[in-house]
């Protein structure tokens, strides 16, 4: 029942490679791991609904929802996560609920969310249902390692960076846009701008362009630039607002954010080739 909800989170990780079409001329290709660390599984404490369904009726909705979870929540997370999202899930909205709502256990099993039959849980219980999960599972950090395996597969990495990974999670942690757009995507009211316009500011907080646009460089020309040479991009970069803020204002803006990213990386590189030395800027073919 995360399907959607992962597919746009991992988009947000594709804005910010815009520029890498036109700094990177040396990485390529790669395979992203999308493999989540393992998290601890704690009991789910949900809100019980009082109901008087069987024990078997239960099971049955339980043993759906696991199966849901686990086709679509990335590798590693356990069996024992799973099973416990799943019964604090069930739990939550309560069986009585979804037999008045007509949804079957075969039908829950292979739904992508609620928004798929013909009656849906109100928002209230989805977050419900999205609060037992986060009793079980650390979602922040799934995610967290999802979009930054996505991005570096997109940079031609085999590995998510570690430092961008750790971050991320940190910042989502702050706040609970994850929580709530979890609970947004069970009833199909998700808006996938007012996604990646929530989250890459979180993404943008914790990426580094000055140490991007440099590691690009260095793999175009095989060698590592000059101490001066750095010293000159970081200080060009700063902290990478500047970046930052045209792409949002390029998302609030509906703009062809491809066309944006790839003029911004051409004017970004001619910029930082004042940087370079004679010699770089040759191996770059920047005349």
């Amino acid at each position: 029942m995360t399907r959607r909800t992962q597919t746009l989170l991992a988009q947000t990780a594709l804005a910010a490679t815009l520029l890498a079409a036109c700094g990177n001329g040396g990485s390529s290709g790669g395979s992203g791991n999308t493999t989540a660390p393992t998290t601890t599984t704690t009991s789910a404490e949900s809100t019980s609904t009082t109901t008087e369904a069987s024990d078997a009726d239960r099971d049955a909705y339980v043993t759906a929802m696991a199966e849901s979870l686990s086709n679509d929540i990335p590798t590693g997370v356990s069996d024992d996560e799973i099973q416990c999202a799943a019964e604090g899930m069930i739990d939550a909205i309560g069986v009585d609920r979804l037999v008045e709502l007509e949804i079957e256990p075969d039908d829950l099993a292979t739904a992508s969310d609620f928004s798929e039959f013909d009656q849906t849980p109100t928002i209230e219980e989805a977050r419900a249902m999205v609060d037992a999960i986060y009793q079980c599972i650390d979602m922040n950090l799934v995610f967290s390692t999802l979009i930054a395996a996505e991005f570096a597969n997109q940079l031609g990495s085999s590995a998510p960076d570690e430092e961008l990974l750790e971050c991320f999670a940190v910042e989502l942690d702050e706040n609970d846009a994850l929580r709530e757009f979890f609970a947004q995507s069970f009833v199909g009211e998700v808006d996938e701008q007012d996604v990646q316009q929530q989250f890459l500011p979180a993404f943008f907080a914790c990426f580094d362009w000055a140490s991007f646009f440099i590691e690009q460089f260095e793999a175009t020309i095989g060698q590592p630039l000059t101490a001066e040479s750095v010293a000159c991009i970081e200080e060009e970069i700063g902290d990478g607002s500047a970046v930052n803020d045209r792409l949002l204002e390029a998302f609030e803006n509906g703009e062809d954010l491809s066309t944006v990213g790839s003029d911004m990386g051409f004017e970004i590189v001619e910029q930082l080739s004042g940087c370079l030395t004679e010699e770089e800027r040759a191996a770059l073919g920047i005349t």
